[in-house]
Parts: structure tokens; sequence; C-alpha cells
């Protein structure tokens, strides 16, 4: 692959990739350390056979702009843009296989078309931020933006296209729930 046509030069050290690659998810994509070092230790367990790739499925958040639940669009995607099986997918949100596969019949009638892709797409959730089923999906993927990403309650509605005081009340279970005030 020919590396010049991006502006990367030929030979970087590992160590320049890393800061590069680093520097790209910190400022472009706002991830935060904890999420790249979650990102980091999930990649050397695939690479030493311990975790299923599944680990690595990152949802945009451009498909929550559908009219869908959260459920329904995050199923909707991981079985057509990411061609899943149901029986992957019930694995991989921690969902009986029953709710998965009438979820994605639901959400199908609901929006028929695929997902439209996007190349400018910057915020992504990784698939399995809502298998802890402690909290709701629409909680899971909050508590994620706000604790993963560092974004602001108004950033994370706009993004998920959910109403402020939406948002607010769904932090406010979140911080219930864990226990704080």
């Amino acid at each position: 692959m020919d590396t010049s046509s991006y502006g990367i030069p030929e030979q970087l050290s590992a160590d320049a990739t890393f800061r590069l690659v680093v520097r790209h998810l910190t400022l472009d994509h706002k991830y935060g350390w904890q999420h790249i070092e979650r990102l980091l230790a999930e990649e050397k367990q695939v690479e030493e056979g311990k975790f299923a790739k599944a680990g690595s499925y990152m949802v945009p958040a451009s498909v929550f702009s559908s009219g869908l639940s959260s459920l329904e669009a995050i199923i909707k995607y991981l079985a057509e843009a990411e061609r899943l099986k149901n029986t992957e997918i019930a694995a991989l949100l921690n969902r009986n296989i029953r709710t998965t596969w009438a979820t994605y019949r639901n959400a199908s009638r609901k929006h028929p078309l695929p997902f439209a892709s996007d190349s400018r797409e910057t915020v992504f959730i990784p698939a399995t931020a809502i298998a802890d089923r402690s909290f709701s999906t629409l909680e899971s993927i909050v508590r994620y933006m706000k604790g993963s990403l560092h974004l602001e309650l108004s950033e994370i509605a706009a993004i998920l296209h959910r109403s402020p005081s939406t948002i607010w009340t769904v932090y406010a279970r979140i911080k219930k729930k864990e226990g704080g005030s």
C-alpha cells in the first residue's frame, strides 16, 4: 500500500505510528485514554486467540438518527452492515436470541432501507458497550459517550437526535444506578 498519498512517511517507527494513531483517536474521534487502553487490550487478546473479533464491532452514532429505538438501530446495523448472524448478535449484546430476532424484524419494518454510510462519521459506539444488562440500551450508550468519549450531555443529545432533557434524565438514572448523586 502506498502510504505517501495519505501524507504519511513511508518509514515510520512503531512509536511514531502509535503516537499518530493515538493522536487521531483522541482528536478526531474523541476517544479517552481508558477507551484506547481497552481497545489495545482487546486487540492483544485477539492476537493471542483468547478473544473473539466480535468485541471490536463499532456502531456509528448516525444509526441513532433513523427513528428506531437504540436497540433496534444497533441490531439492524450489526445484521445488515456487519452481516452478523442472529446468534452472534445475541451473544455480542448479551440478549436472548428471540429478542434479537423480533427486534430486527420490527426494525426492518419501521426502517426498510439499509443505513447510509457516512465517511465523515466521527463517533462510534462499541457494540459490547450495551452488553451490561443492569443498564438500558440508551443508558449504556449515554454512559459510554459521557464516560469514555467525555462528551457533554448537550453533545450527546445532538449526536443521538434526542432532546437534551431526555439525555439529562437518562444520565441521572445512570448516576443513581452507579450509586452517585
